[in-house]
C-alpha cells in the first residue's frame, strides 16, 4: 500500500497542478474587440482586437481597406510628443486609452480617435489620442510608407473596446478534475490501514 501511495503522490499532483495553471494561463490575457465608427470618408475598418494581460498587449491588429496592421508593438510603446505631463506614453495609458477615449488630459482636439490613408505617397492606420491645443497627444500609428497597391482612400472616426467573455477549454477543466478526483481516492485510500488498525485494536 506504502508503495502505491508513493507512486500516485507526484502524479496525482503533477495532474491536478497542470489543469489548474492550464485554465489559469486561458484566461490571462482578455480579449477586446474594437468597435470602430467613420466621422469622415470611407471605408470603416472590417474588424479590430487586442489582447491584453495586465500590463502588456499580446496581440493587436486592425484590418483597414484589405490591409492587415499589426500594431501590438506600437501599442506596447506608443509615441507621444508634446509636454509631458499631457499624455501617458506606457502600454497601460494606451490600454485605458483604448477602454476609456482618454490618456491625454484633457483630451479630444483632434475631434476622431483613428485615421487611416492609403494615398499615392503613403499607407498607414494611427490610433491617436490628443490634447484640445494638440499640443501633445500618444499615438500608435503603423505606416508602410509608398506601396504600388495604395487604394486612394482616406477615413477616419472614432471607436469603443468592449472585453469578450472567454471560457477555458474543457479538456483542461477536465485534467484539473481528474487530478482533484484523483487526489481525492488517494486520501481516501490511505486512510484506510489506520482504520483497519484502529479497528483492530478496539476489538481485542
Amino acid at each position: 500500500m506504502i508503495f502505491w501511495e508513493n507512486q500516485l503522490r507526484p502524479l496525482t499532483s503533477f495532474i491536478l497542478l497542470y489543469g489548474v495553471f492550464g485554465a489559469a494561463g486561458i484566461v490571462s490575457a482578455t480579449n477586446y474587440q474594437i468597435n470602430f465608427t467613420v466621422a469622415n470618408g470611407s471605408p470603416a475598418p472590417t474588424s479590430g482586437a487586442f489582447d491584453w494581460n495586465g500590463s502588456t498587449f499580446s496581440n493587436f491588429i486592425v484590418i483597414w481597406d484589405g490591409f492587415t496592421f499589426d500594431m501590438t508593438s506600437l501599442a506596447n510603446f506608443p509615441s507621444h510628443y508634446g509636454p509631458p505631463a499631457s499624455c501617458g506614453s506606457t502600454a497601460t495609458d494606451f490600454f485605458n486609452f483604448m477602454v476609456t477615449g482618454q490618456a491625454c488630459t484633457p483630451e479630444g482636439g483632434a475631434g476622431y480617435h483613428w485615421g487611416a490613408q492609403s494615398l499615392n505617397y503613403d499607407t498607414s492606420f494611427a490610433i491617436i489620442d490628443n490634447t484640445p491645443t494638440a499640443s501633445a497627444a500618444i499615438i500608435a500609428n503603423n505606416d508602410f510608407g509608398i506601396i504600388a497597391n495604395f487604394t486612394n482612400h482616406d477615413s477616419r472616426g472614432d471607436f469603443t473596446s468592449s472585453a469578450v467573455v472567454t471560457t477555458p477549454e474543457p479538456g483542461t477543466l477536465s485534467i484539473a478534475l481528474v487530478g482533484l478526483l484523483t487526489l481525492v481516492a488517494w486520501k481516501r485510500a490511505s486512510q484506510i490501514p489506520s482504520l483497519l488498525t484502529r479497528r483492530y485494536c478496539e476489538h481485542f
